[in-house]
């Protein structure tokens, strides 16, 4: 338990300095860039943790089982633009 919080923390302090950085005005649009694609990549890696999975087997090429998880769940997305909002 006390890793988890340990790693929340970590997280908290991770996100506050991405958005510190995002916020700053004097940011470079190489910084920018860089930190909006980490930042929405932890988003993505966070939400895909509560997706539902299934144990899966599969068999890879010279026949050795490697046993994983497979996604129990139809997934899809929504294109939003800002009209949509108006």
């Amino acid at each position: 338990m006390v890793w988890v919080l340990s790693f929340f923390l970590m997280l908290v302090v991770l996100f506050k300095g991405i958005y510190t950085i995002l916020r700053d005005k004097n940011c470079s649009r190489q910084n920018f860039i860089f930190f909006i694609d980490r930042l929405s990549t932890l988003l993505v890696e966070h939400a895909l943790q509560h997706l539902p999975y299934m144990p899966n087997i599969v068999v890879t090429p010279v026949g050795v089982k490697s046993h994983g998880k497979k996604l129990d769940a139809r997934v899809g997305n929504i294109a939003m633009t800002s009209e949509d909002f108006n």
